[in-house]
């Protein structure tokens, strides 16, 4: 990791400050650590390279050399202007810019990709297939996926605002600004040679409903000549914002903020399909995000001893453009399935090439192709809303002494709605049912029933609106800085539960990616296999978090100073890996246990040296987890390693017939039935590590 910022600031008139700042927070990986189980692909844990493909079997061959790894650059720049007109009037501009990239990509492994997808080969059941083919469900031959050239995120914003100031009926601060922000993202990145996935002894459901299955089961390819995989698009939305807000002074005591604050924004497509180049698929005007904030503060004894405030508003997410990727046109998902009549998956593709369609099908027949990614321009619904939550807090500071006060703070933050993609089961004319997919707001407009004028059939189990509530008790006690030190600590008491832990998925491990995630992807998938709605203790939940920090400073220039962390451990949730999903058979947090308790510390040290009493020489030092704690973090909570499918049929009859899960599991599942370190600690706490830097300052 390598650091550095700059920062410019001056005065060029009378009236005005002007400031300029860069930073940049380059990083890059060469080689991995192995991981805690011990199962890493040695491509990937180790120096590695690759010779050309070997003619003879399509496998590449290694050879030491390379090393995997990717350089990340991120570039950060600010521009502030204040300029105070009059005494009464100021106006500020501020304009910044973001960027990241994933690129310089070192193992570039060339060759087919194989994987035993969630089930491996029952030597019992055949014997005819050597050793040397066998493996596990979840084994890889280690050939890359993908090749990244590159990976651009970059976001430009601008805002000006006028602030006005007025006495009438009391003290105002009127400000009005508008805001600009721009969104972009340039990205090429796909696999070099076809991607194989084999299902031992599974059977593969054709569109049509036909169940087909080959001598050993299916298999699947992607990045074919008949199914394209991968990322390649450049698109760009420009959104808009206006904003009015009056800080009123009535009095001596009391305060009110009142505010308003509206967007305009639109999601581009990322499709090159004619007519649907400069389309927007999601749009959203000036009316749809209005946002109104109100909020009171009341100075009880009129010295500033002790304030109690509260405020109340609504918040709209700006959207994201990872949507746009795949429901848009910019990520290519075609997949192409094959029955799998001969055990030497190798001959599959093992030229490497992706348009060599003979070998491609030499281990079977061609079952069709289906389009995982079908742009959706007909199934996002018309009325569809943004995502908004609404914030209540409320709460009161007191001035024990000059030096230290304390607050109390409570929040309560509750979803209104969000967008995901809508996996529903809806019926024809005919009656017959099929899956779509639709853009929609959980609960709301085309992911309701037939009946409540939506798409979804009603024979299947309703779509549940999506549920996030927080509740949150802060307590803090703070000594500004004097006699050399400050100091404070926090304590944070607090509840998160509902069904959907938000635009970064605490359902999959905190999977970043907005809008999209495996929420609703499947009718039943908000379901406990009891056919009850989930609702409960959210995985990202913690109830206990304290923080508490303080530094010293020396008279000879040096300073220290000490953060320490202490919080509660997440829920530990029962899952299934189930008809390819995942599904908690008894709901969310049914152990009732959680990850341990954990505490830490960082440490930052900083020495400063005066020059000729102009210019300062400032090093310093930043130890994170310097108290090497290491607590366990997380655990491997899927219970079944192969999976367990069921048909709609038996997922439906749960709800009035129960039966208990692990008897479905005996009776369907008979080889490699249970994940062997079900139960067992996968994640701690990471390894202390230091940051060293100087600044100079003129």
């Amino acid at each position: 990791y390598w650091y550095w910022q700059a920062k410019l600031t001056a005065a060029p008139v009378k009236g005005m400050r002007v400031s300029v700042s860069a930073v940049s927070n380059f990083s890059k990986t060469r080689g991995s650590i192995p991981s805690l189980y011990g199962t890493s692909s040695k491509y990937y844990s180790y120096r590695t390279d690759w010779k050309p493909v070997n003619p003879s079997t399509g496998l590449a061959l290694l050879t030491s050399g390379k090393e995997y790894g990717f350089d990340y650059p991120n570039m950060s720049g600010n521009f502030n202007l204040d300029y105070t007109v009059s005494n009464n009037f100021l106006v500020s501009a501020r304009f910044g810019y973001f960027r990241t990239n994933t690129n310089n990509q070192q193992l570039k492994v060339p060759g087919t990709y194989y994987y035993f997808n969630a089930s491996n080969i029952n030597p019992a059941v055949w014997p005819e297939i050597p050793a040397n083919l066998q493996h596990y469900g979840g084994w890889t031959n280690g050939a890359g996926t993908t090749v990244t050239q590159r990976y651009i995120n970059e976001r430009v914003s601008g805002n000006i605002d006028f602030t006005y100031y007025l006495n009438l009926a009391g003290e105002h601060a009127f400000k009005a600004g508008v805001q600009y922000i721009r969104l972009h993202e340039d990205v090429a990145s796909s696999p070099e040679a076809p991607l194989v996935n084999l299902y031992w002894g599974l059977y593969y459901t054709r569109p049509d409903g036909v169940v087909v299955q080959g001598t050993y089961g299916y298999y699947t390819l992607r990045n074919d000549f008949k199914s394209a995989y991968g990322s390649n698009f450049n698109v760009a939305s420009n959104d808009w914002a206006i904003y009015l807000q009056d800080s009123w002074t009535i009095g001596q005591r009391l305060t009110l903020n009142l505010g308003v604050r509206t967007e305009s924004e639109y999601v581009p497509s990322l499709s090159t399909d004619e007519g649907y180049t400069d389309y927007k698929p999601i749009q959203f005007s000036f009316a749809e995000k209005l946002a109104p904030r109100i909020g009171a503060i009341y100075d009880v004894f009129g010295d500033s001893s002790l304030k109690v405030f509260a405020s109340f508003g609504i918040y709209y997410d700006v959207m994201k453009l990872y949507m746009a990727e795949g429901a848009y046109g910019g990520f290519k998902w075609w997949t192409s399935y094959y029955t799998l009549d001969n055990y030497n998956y190798e001959l599959i593709a093992a030229s490497g090439d992706v348009n060599n369609s003979t070998d491609q099908a030499a281990c079977g027949t061609y079952m069709g192709s289906r389009n995982w990614r079908t742009v959706s321009w007909d199934t996002t619904d018309p009325n569809l809303k943004p995502v908004s939550q609404s914030e209540l807090s409320f709460g009161a500071d007191k001035k024990i002494t000059e030096e230290i006060s304390f607050s109390a703070r409570f929040v309560y933050k509750h979803l209104i709605r969000t967008i995901e993609d809508i996996g529903a089961m809806i019926q024809d004319a005919d009656g017959n049912f099929s899956e779509a997919y639709y853009i929609g707001n959980p609960g709301f407009g085309w992911a309701t029933s037939a009946a409540e004028g939506g798409k979804l059939s009603e024979e299947y189990w309703p779509l549940p609106k999506a549920k996030r509530e927080y509740y949150g008790l802060n307590l803090s006690l703070e000594k500004r800085f004097s006699n050399n030190w400050q100091g404070g600590i926090s304590y944070t008491l607090s509840k998160l539960t509902g069904n959907y832990g938000g635009l970064s998925s605490s359902d999959e491990a905190g999977r970043n990616s907005p809008n999209v995630e495996r929420y609703w992807d499947l009718w039943f998938e908000r379901y406990d296999l009891h056919g009850n709605a989930l609702d409960g203790i959210l995985p990202s939940d913690r109830t206990h978090y304290i923080k508490a920090y303080g530094s010293y400073a020396f008279p000879f220039g040096l300073t220290v100073g000490v953060v320490a962390y202490g919080r509660s451990g997440l829920p530990k949730t029962t899952s299934l890996s189930f008809n390819d999903m995942t599904m908690y058979p008894d709901g969310y947090f049914d152990t009732e246990e959680r990850t341990p308790f954990c505490a830490w510390a960082d440490m930052y040290i900083e020495y400063t040296l005066r020059i000729a009493k102009k210019y300062t020489v400032n090093l310093n030092a930043t130890i994170s987890n310097f108290t090497n704690t290491s607590t366990i973090t997380g655990y491997q909570m899927q219970y079944n390693y192969q999976m367990l499918v069921m048909t709609d049929d038996e997922i439906l009859a749960q709800k009035d017939n129960y039966k208990d899960w692990k008897t479905i599991m005996d009776e369907k599942i008979t080889v490699n039935k249970l994940y062997a370190t079900y139960g067992w600690w996968n994640a701690r706490m990471g390894a202390w590590s230091w940051r060293a830097g100087a600044r100079f300052s003129f």
